[in-house]
């Protein structure tokens, strides 16, 4: 695996961002992060033929050390990666990115507590948030995405607000109903990912029996990754996968499935990551 581009090339800037910031500008084989480590853009290995691996679906995040690990480098050449001033002024750059990723990241996720603060005091009316209980919020983001926190705050409202005989809120139900949420939260995923997993298992399972010849399980998984990554449905999947017959039938109605729901994607909302396993 090579780095691509000329580090000074407009375009592989662009797709550097947007690869580190897919890996949250941490390497995918070792760990590290920007900056105590040297980040680089790679391409996965076992990809498609012809220009596939120009697709950002098939680029990765690694850091410099790693690469001269896999490139068989001995200890002296080791101890000259931080050496260059080429390195020095790659370091400042991802450093740089790094900063405006997390500036970024803080926005939104400023923008995201005020809206579920929002949605709880509506639910709830006369309801003031505490500043321990915005703290409390802003933890859950960091784990579950708004419309999960909504959803548990639903649940939580419905099955623990009571109601004094002269119709009075239960102030202390509000607290209970609160501290539920990240229970709810926790349950509702574990659910969905054994859902997701099972999905995924009939899926490859499917394929196993409809391929005729050359199948790859572990990049079955990768496609099937991918394809979930950008949303495409489980139930479709399964369909194209009882009717494909050929591994490069396969490849390529999963990336017709991928192109569409992209397109779908881009008319509903602007931004999507995701992450190759």
């Amino acid at each position: 695996m090579n780095a691509l581009y000329d580090i000074h090339d407009p375009e592989y800037k662009r797709i550097k961002y947007e690869i580190f910031e897919k890996d949250s500008f941490k390497c995918q084989s070792c760990g590290m992060g920007a900056p105590v480590v040297t980040l680089q853009l790679i391409r996965i290995q076992d990809t498609l033929q012809n220009d596939k691996w120009l697709d950002t679906a098939f680029l990765s995040t690694s850091c410099k050390i790693c690469e001269k690990k896999k490139s068989g480098a001995d200890e002296k050449n080791m101890q000259n990666v931080f050496m260059s001033i080429d390195e020095l002024e790659e370091r400042l750059q991802q450093l740089k990115m790094l900063i405006n990723w997390r500036k970024g990241m803080l926005n939104i996720r400023k923008q995201q507590l005020n809206k579920i603060i929002i949605y709880w005091e509506h639910k709830i009316a006369g309801f003031e948030t505490s500043n321990a209980q915005k703290k409390y919020l802003a933890a859950y983001i960091s784990k579950y995405s708004c419309d999960e926190i909504q959803s548990a705050m639903d649940m939580a409202i419905d099955k623990f607000i009571k109601y004094d005989d002269d119709g009075n809120l239960d102030q202390s139900s509000i607290l209970t109903a609160f501290s539920k949420i990240p229970e709810i939260c926790q349950t509702k995923t574990e659910i969905i990912n054994a859902h997701e997993s099972d999905g995924l298992q009939r899926i490859h399972n499917q394929l196993k029996q409809t391929i005729n010849g050359f199948f790859d399980p572990n990049r079955a998984s990768q496609w099937l990754n991918y394809a979930r990554s950008w949303e495409v449905p489980i139930d479709d999947l399964f369909k194209m996968a009882s009717s494909v017959k050929s591994w490069t039938e396969f490849s390529i109605q999963v990336d017709k499935m991928v192109e569409k729901q992209k397109y779908i994607l881009s008319r509903g909302r602007a931004d999507h990551t995701f992450t190759i396993i």
